[in-house]
């Protein structure tokens, strides 16, 4: 998917409603208070490298997790071919190796503030004196049940597309698959890119389709929209605009005019709302579902509760759910948790108003874009991948701070 740098002008950066952070409850001086992070996004990913840091000072740390880390900015790369499976993974395990973290492999179903507990899938209960949500983000769902549907989020289901379409041409050679991809935003328009580029890199043929209410990139200048729509075009997608998927059933996509569009495989890039299990906690939400907090990052129903990434959202700004942003909150973040149990006053973070999103466009060219600019070729996608790779390889595990190999892992796991 697009990928989305920071800028580095502090006069671009949003206001945000201010509260005292030097308002901390001082730490206890028992020990073994505990740190628990719950999820593996680009929130986290940066605590997880330093998890030791957590030992260091005598907190214990528990990360619990469904899954590795997917780098989103390369799953578009992954899908169309460019690179091999799994390339944008990181494996979380070998990342928190010889930390002494614990790592609970389970889901957040629900919090107890009262008694400092969460609660994971399976009904395991796991105590906390501070935690952090990073929760990510998923499309809304597409009424209906086909049966071959993936929504862009979790990443991870890029990759799974990317193995359904292996082998359907291996066992389906010389059958056409039909794709429809539901969202005219840079997502879908990536996606529908990039299968193209993995078809002809198979020596395949996909019937792709691009399907939007609207018009495609609308978040764009309609110059350059019209000039990616064109490309694609000429690729021999087929873009259908103003027409609003009704349901995806039965191998078709039909549409709210009741035209019908054959489908064997459908991807759900319609938008991004928090994870549904935000609304289970008895936090503060907004109306999309996402959990208000303050300049911190904390809960603003708990000082002890944290939470960033897509999952978030401050009072009275709105921010895009784009990867920049939680990169960027991590330092603020591992700050934070840390300075709330010994006592000291928090950081601020105070988010850009720009910043730079890079489309891969499947053909060995890319579109960027920042605040009113952009430009489209060969260079924005080697820059693009230049950047993609670097954040990769900053975050593999022989790279991480105080890691060590994996066949010594120093990693306690347990199972909900």
């Amino acid at each position: 998917m697009a990928a989305t740098h920071r800028a580095s002008s502090r006069a671009s950066r949003l206001m945000i409603p201010r509260r005292r952070l030097d308002a901390v409850p001082k730490a206890r001086s028992a020990p073994g208070r505990r740190v628990v992070l719950v999820g593996a996004g680009h929130a986290h990913l940066h605590l997880l490298r330093r998890a030791a840091e957590f030992a260091r000072r005598g907190f214990g740390l528990t990360v619990i997790a469904p899954d590795d880390f997917w780098y989103s900015g390369a799953a578009t790369g992954v899908l169309g071919g460019h690179y091999p499976p799994e390339f944008e993974r990181i494996d979380i395990a070998a990342v928190l190796a010889g930390s002494g973290a614990t790592l609970v492999r389970g889901r957040l179903s629900g919090l107890d503030l009262e008694s400092r507990q969460l609660l994971v899938d399976g009904g395991c209960a796991i105590p906390f004196d501070v935690v952090s949500l990073n929760l990510g983000s998923a499309p809304p769902m597409l009424p209906g049940n086909h049966r071959s549907s993936f929504d862009v989020k979790p990443v991870v289901n890029l990759h799974r597309l990317r193995m359904a379409l292996d082998a359907w041409h291996r066992e389906r050679p010389g059958d056409r698959p039909r794709i429809a991809v539901v969202g005219g935003g840079m997502t879908g328009v990536e996606i529908a890119a990039n299968l193209d580029r993995l078809a002809s890199r198979m020596y395949a043929s996909f019937a792709i389709g691009l399907y939007t209410s609207g018009r495609v990139l609308r978040e764009l200048p309609v110059a350059a929209a019209e000039g990616v729509v064109r490309a694609l075009q000429r690729r021999g997608v087929d873009i259908v605009a103003h027409s609003r998927v009704l349901t995806v059933d039965d191998r078709c996509v039909t549409l709210a005019d009741s035209r019908t569009h054959r489908a064997d495989f459908v991807v759900n890039a319609t938008g991004l709302e928090p994870a549904h299990v935000t609304r289970a906690l008895g936090l503060p939400i907004d109306g999309d579902g996402a959990l208000v907090v303050d300049a911190s990052l904390a809960s603003t129903g708990s000082s002890v509760v944290f939470a960033a990434g897509d999952c978030i959202a401050f009072r009275g700004v709105a921010l895009p759910r784009v990867g920049v942003y939680a990169v960027r909150q991590a330092p603020i973040l591992l700050h934070n948790l840390l300075a709330t149990l010994e006592g000291r006053p928090l950081l601020r973070f105070e988010p850009q108003r720009h910043f730079l999103a890079i489309m891969n466009l499947g053909d060995g060219t890319g579109l960027a874009v920042r605040a009113g600019y952009r430009w489209r070729g060969r260079l924005a996608w080697r820059l693009k991948n230049a950047i993609d790779e670097k954040f990769l390889a900053e975050y593999r595990p022989e790279n991480a701070l105080g890691a060590i190999r994996p066949e010594s892992i120093g990693l306690t796991r347990s199972q909900p």
